[in-house]
C-alpha cells in the first residue's frame, strides 16, 4: 500500500488534508507484531486473576450448559479456541462491561497495544468456508452466512486445513497495513457439517431477532460462539457417515488369511477358477470380479509358497470369498484367520507391518475400485439430500444446484482429508466434469489446458524457486553463458553435476545461500542440505537455459491417453526433441498420481496438499549408444514452499527396451530399497508417462502447436538476458477428443473396467518400416478390437451431448 503524505488529500474523500482528517484515526489503529504479543500477555494475566473466577464459572455455564469444566472430554477442550476470545471481547459481564474494557481502562499499555485490543474488540466470530489454499502463505475464505469473501495471510493453518473445511474464526487487520489475518485461534469442521450448521444458525438468527432487547442490536453476532459450541458438541462428536456398497453392505476392509499346503496345485486351481483372473503385470495376484466384466470385489495374493491372502472391502465379501476359495482350492489351503478394519480407525493402523495390519497398497487398490464404481452410479441415483433427484438432474435445476455444489465440495474435502491422512480416497474431478460444473469449483485455478485460455498456467517450478530464492534464475543464466563461452564454436550438449561443481561462481552462489541460512539461525547441517538441494535445482535450470528454455505442455487428453499406452519399443527409439527441455502437466489425472506419491514422504511440506502443476525437467547425459537420462519432477501447490523435487536418474543401455529403462538406474546412482519412495508404483507410473510424452513429442503423429506463454510473475531482467520463453509447445497431436471422451465414458460405466480390460487395445508404439522416409515411431492410440465392437460400444456409451 503506498504511503499517504500528511498534506495530500485524505483517501476517505472528505476533501481535507490527510493530517486534518483520518491521520489521527489511522495512527490509533496501527500496531506491530510486538505490540500484539505484549497485549496478549497482558490480557492473559488479567484472565488468570482470581477475582474473575466467578465470571469464568458463569461464562462456562453459558457456553456449555450442564457440563462442568472438569468434565470436558478431549474434543471439548478444543472449545478453548472459542471460549477465551468470546469471554474477553464479546461477553457482557455481570457488571455490564466487557473484560477487554477493563484492560483498556488501565494506564500501562502502549498506543500499539491499545490499537490491537480495540481491533480485537470489534471482531466477531464468523463461520467461513475454505475456498482456496496457498500452503504457508494464506487462505481464501467465504463467510457462509453473508457470502462475503476475503483473503487472509495465514502461515500455519494454511498447511493444516483442507479444501472446503469450515472454520469458526475471527478475521483481524494485520500489522502489515492493508492485509488481513486470522487471530484468536480457529476451530475446523469437515465440509459434511456445513448444511446442518448453516441451517441451525439461520434458525437461531430468526429466533433471536424476535427478542432484540435481550441480546442487543448485535447480540446474535456476539453470541455466535455459544451456538457454534453447541453445534460442535452435537455434530463434530457424531460418528462419521457409513459408506455402503450398492447392495447396502457397510464398507469394512477385510482380510482373510490362509496357510498354503501345496503351492503348485494352488496356482493351477486359482488359474482354473472362472471367478478369478490373473492381474495384468502382477505375479501371483488374481482379481475377483462380479461376473464377466463386472466390478472388482476383491483380490487374491499369494505370498511366496506359504501364505494366501484374500482382500475385500466388506464383511460379507470376506465370507463369500472364503467360500469361493474353499470351493476352488480347498485341498491346497487351510483357513487361519479373518480380520476386519473399521474405516474410522484406518488412519491409526496405516503404518502397521505387512503381517500385523492392512496392506496399504492392496487396500488402496480395492477401495479405489469401490469408490470409482460407487461414484459412477451416484451420478444417476436418487439422492435424499437433493429431494430424491439424481445429481445429473440436479445439475440442470436452479433450485437444486446449490445443494449439489455443496455435495461436490464435500467430495473435494474428503479427498483432501484422505491425502492429509495418507489413506485411500477418491479424486472427484470426474464428477464435476461429468455434471458440467467444473467452472464453479472455485477452489482451484484454471488448469491452463483449456484452449480458450492458452498458456494460462500457474507459476512454473523455476519461477516459484526464483521467488523463494532470489537470484537463482540469474545464477543459472550466468552459468549457462559461461559454459557456452568455454565450449566455443564446438557447442555443448549438457552440463553434468561434476561440471557444475567445477564452476566457481555457481559454487559461491550456493555457499552464500548456505551462509545466509546459518546467519538466520539455521543449523550448519540443515543449511548444507538446503544448499545441496538448491544445487540439484540449479543443475536442471542451467541445462534448460543452455537449450533456450524449451517447454512442452501436455494437454489433459494426451496425458490420459499416454497413461494407458504401453512402452513397447526398443531403447534406441527413445530420442529427445532437445538435449534439455521441460514438460508441463496441469491435468488432475496426473496431479492426483503425484499427490498420492507425496503422501509417502510425510516430512515434505507438500505431503497432503493439492498440487497446481508438475514441471518435469529432462536432461540427457552422454552422447554414445549408452546414455543417462535425468528426470527432475518439480511439484508445487501455489504456496510458500520450494517446489518439491524428485530426481530420477535412468539408464538407456544398448539393446535395452524402453520398458526396462523405466526401472533402470544410472550406474552412479545408489540402489533403491524395495518399498522405498523411489520404487513406489506412483513414481513408476509418472516415469512411464514422461517417457511416453517424450516419444509422443518426437513421433510422426505429433505436430505441436506453438502457443504464447503469458507473462510470468516473479521473473527478473537482471543478469544476462534470458532467451525468451514466451511460447510453449502444446501437445494435443491429432487426437479425436470425442474418442477420448468415449473411452473415459466407458471406463466410468458400471462394467467399464471389464470392457476396457477385455476389449480395448491399449495404446502402443510401432516402429517405422525400414523403407519409410520418416523413421520416427508411430503412436497407435487405444482402440476397440474390431469395427463391429466399436460400433456397439459407441451406441451403448454414446456421449450424452449427442443424446
Amino acid at each position: 500500500m503506498p504511503k499517504i503524505g500528511r498534506n495530500t488529500a485524505c483517501p476517505c474523500g472528505s476533501g481535507k488534508k490527510y493530517k486534518k482528517c483520518c491521520l489521527v484515526r489511522d495512527e490509533q489503529r496501527r500496531f506491530t507484531a510486538h505490540d500484539r504479543e505484549c497485549a496478549k500477555v497482558s490480557l492473559e494475566r488479567l484472565l488468570d486473576e482470581r477475582h474473575l473466577e466467578l465470571e469464568h464459572d458463569r461464562a462456562w455455564d453459558d457456553l456449555l450448559p450442564e457440563v462442568e469444566e472438569g468434565e470436558l472430554d478431549h474434543a471439548d477442550r478444543n472449545l478453548d479456541e472459542l471460549y477465551d476470545p468470546w469471554f474477553a471481547f464479546d461477553r457482557t459481564t455481570s457488571t455490564g462491561d466487557r473484560i477487554v474494557d477493563r484492560l483498556l481502562s488501565g494506564p500501562k499499555l502502549s498506543r500499539g497495544e491499545r490499537a490491537w485490543l480495540r481491533a480485537s474488540r470489534e471482531t466477531r466470530l464468523g463461520l467461513y468456508e475454505v475456498s482456496g489454499i496457498a500452503p504457508g502463505r494464506g487462505l481464501t475464505l467465504r463467510d457462509v452466512l453473508t457470502d462475503r469473501q476475503v483473503q487472509v495471510t495465514e502461515r500455519t493453518a494454511s498447511r493444516t486445513v483442507n479444501r472446503f473445511d469450515l472454520l469458526a474464526t475471527r478475521i483481524m487487520p494485520s500489522p502489515r497495513i492493508g492485509e488481513w489475518e486470522l487471530d484468536h485461534g480457529a476451530l475446523a469442521f469437515p465440509a459434511r457439517l456445513k448444511a446442518d450448521m448453516v441451517a441451525y444458525l439461520a434458525r437461531m438468527r430468526v429466533e433471536h431477532e424476535r427478542e432484540p432487547l435481550e441480546l442487543g442490536p448485535d447480540g446474535f453476532e456476539r453470541s455466535l460462539p455459544v451456538f457454534v459450541a453447541e453445534l460442535y458438541r452435537v455434530l463434530a462428536n457424531a460418528p462419521p457417515p457409513v459408506v455402503k456398497t450398492p447392495e447396502g453392505h457397510e464398507v469394512v476392509p477385510s482380510k482373510v488369511h490362509f496357510r498354503v499346503l501345496e503351492a503348485g496345485g494352488l496356482r493351477l486351481a486359482l488359474e482354473a477358477s472362472p471367478d478369478l483372473e490373473r492381474a495384468e503385470g502382477e505375479a501371483d495376484t488374481w482379481s475377483w470380479s462380479e461376473g464377466e466384466g463386472g466390478r472388482l470385489l476383491g483380490s487374491v495374493c499369494l505370498y511366496g509358497d506359504r501364505r494366501l491372502v484374500l482382500e475385500t472391502f466388506t464383511r460379507e465379501g470376506a465370507e463369500d470369498g472364503r467360500r469361493l476359495l474353499a470351493q476352488a482350492a480347498g485341498e491346497h489351503i487351510e483357513h487361519l484367520m479373518t480380520e476386519h478394519s473399521d474405516l474410522s480407525r484406518a488412519a491409526a493402523e496405516w503404518d502397521a507391518d505387512e503381517d500385523g495390519g492392512l496392506d496399504p497398497e492392496v487396500e488402496q487398490e480395492v477401495l479405489a475400485s469401490f469408490y470409482e464404481q460407487h461414484y459412477r452410479e451416484w451420478l444417476d441415483e436418487p439422492v435424499p439430500a437433493l429431494d430424491g433427484a439424481t445429481p445429473r438432474a440436479a445439475s440442470a435445476s436452479e433450485a437444486l444446484r446449490p445443494r449439489l455444489l455443496d455435495l461436490l465440495r464435500e467430495g473435494d474435502n474428503l479427498y483432501h482429508r484422505s491425502l492429509a491422512l495418507g489413506t485411500p480416497g477418491y479424486e472427484p474431478t470426474m464428477l464435476w466434469r461429468e455434471l458440467g460444473l467444473e467452472h464453479l469449483r472455485e477452489a482451484r485455478p484454471p488448469s491452463g489446458t483449456d484452449p480458450a485460455a492458452p498458456g494460462r498456467l500457474p507459476p512454473l517450478a523455476h519461477e516459484v524457486l526464483e521467488e523463494q530464492v532470489p537470484g537463482t534464475g540469474i545464477a543459472a543464466r550466468q552459468a549457462s553463458a559461461r559454459f557456452l563461452e568455454q565450449a566455443g564454436t564446438g557447442g555443448i550438449d549438457t552440463v553434468s553435476m561434476t561440471d557444475l561443481h567445477d564452476d566457481l561462481p555457481s559454487m559461491r552462489f550456493l555457499q552464500e545461500h548456505g551462509r545466509s541460512l546459518v546467519a538466520g539461525g539455521v543449523s550448519a547441517e540443515e543449511a548444507a542440505d538446503d544448499a545441496n538441494l538448491l544445487g540439484t535445482h540449479l543443475h536442471l535450470l542451467v541445462n534448460w537455459e543452455l537449450h533456450h528454455r524449451k517447454l512442452f505442455q501436455v494437454s489433459d487428453a494426451v496425458a490420459w491417453m499416454l497413461d494407458k499406452t504401453q512402452l513397447d519399443l526398443p531403447g534406441d527409439q527413445l530420442r529427445l526433441p532437445f538435449p534439455a527441455f521441460a514438460l508441463l502437466f496441469a491435468d488432475r489425472h496426473t496431479l492426483s498420481v503425484a499427490e498420492r506419491l507425496l503422501t509417502r514422504d510425510r516430512t515434505s511440506p507438500l505431503s497432503g496438499q493439492l498440487l497446481e502443476l508438475a514441471t518435469v525437467y529432462v536432461v540427457r547425459e552422454g552422447t554414445g549408444p549408452t546414455w543417462g537420462l535425468r528426470l527432475g519432477f518439480a511439484f508445487h501447490a501455489g504456496g510458500d514452499d520450494w517446489p518439491y523435487l524428485v530426481a530420477r536418474d535412468l539408464w538407456v543401455g544398448a539393446g535395452s527396451s524402453i520398458e526396462e529403462v523405466v526401472d533402470s538406474r544410472h550406474p552412479e546412482s545408489p540402489e533403491h530399497e524395495p518399498g522405498s519412495f523411489f520404487t513406489a508404483p506412483e513414481l513408476r507410473r509418472l516415469v512411464r508417462l514422461v517417457l511416453n510424452a517424450i516419444l509422443f513429442a518426437t513421433s510422426s503423429r505429433s505436430k505441436p502447436e506453438r502457443r504464447p506463454l503469458l507473462s510470468r510473475p516473479g521473473t527478473t531482467s537482471a543478469g544476462p538476458a534470458p532467451v525468451p520463453s514466451d511460447e510453449v509447445y502444446f501437445l494435443p497431436g491429432h487426437i479425436d477428443i470425442r474418442h477420448v471422451q468415449q473411452l473415459q465414458e466407458v471406463e466410468r460405466g458400471r462394467d467399464g473396467a471389464g470392457l476396457m480390460h477385455r476389449f480395448m487395445v491399449r495404446g502402443h508404439w510401432r516402429r517405422a518400416n525400414p523403407t519409410w522416409k520418416d523413421q520416427r515411431p508411430r503412436w497407435i492410440e487405444p482402440y476397440w478390437k474390431g469395427p463391429e465392437l466399436a460400433a456397439i460400444i459407441e451406441r451403448r456409451y454414446r456421449l450424452r451431448g449427442d443424446d
